[in-house]
């Protein structure tokens, strides 16, 4: 896999992945999202189910973020765990 440099990564989520990656999480992919087709933005990372879950209770205390993120803990097969905002 190929390392990335945080200047390399978009500007509007690179805060995020260096906190993540400063509290030991290992990203494994991010967007900061487009205005043309919809997509949010979102970092994609690598943890144990604790760490998932601790995170998840710390973002839904938050409120110094822009969305409301949520923590997406795959059920089975994928091992990535995906930080994204909640839709609605």
């Amino acid at each position: 896999m190929k390392h990335y440099e945080l200047a390399d990564i978009d500007p509007h989520v690179r805060g995020l992945v260096a906190a993540l990656q400063h509290a030991g999480y290992k990203t494994l992919a991010s967007c900061q999202g487009h205005a043309i087709g919809g997509h949010t933005p979102y970092v994609y990372f690598q943890c144990s189910l604790e760490q998932a879950q601790a995170l998840d209770r710390m973002v839904s205390q938050c409120r110094l973020l822009r969305f409301r993120w949520e923590v997406h803990i795959p059920t089975h097969g994928d091992r990535s765990i995906t930080f994204m905002p909640i839709t609605q």
